[in-house]
């Protein structure tokens, strides 16, 4: 059960950004056929991309050998007050 709610999520995060981006950049365009095709394959390729094994590089993370932890590095920004 927890792999169909894993894949459902993934599907829902994919499409919702292909349909933020559509709503942002195409919408409004006179480009009809573009728009129903986006829709469209963006509909497909979101229930198939939760389906695929995408490797990340390994630079980005790193799996502590120990515990199975999956650690991601993310660059340190520092915000200060003027």
């Amino acid at each position: 059960m927890n792999e169909v709610l894993s894949y459902f999520l993934e599907s829902v995060v994919c499409l919702g950004l292909f349909w933020l981006f559509y709503k942002l950049a195409i919408e409004e365009e006179n480009m009809l056929n573009f728009g129903r095709f986006y829709l469209l394959s963006t509909s497909v390729f979101s229930l198939v991309f939760p389906l695929m094994n995408v490797q990340l590089p390994s630079y980005l993370f790193s799996v502590n050998k120990v515990t199975n932890e999956f650690i991601i590095y993310l660059t340190k920004v520092n915000v200060q007050e003027a």
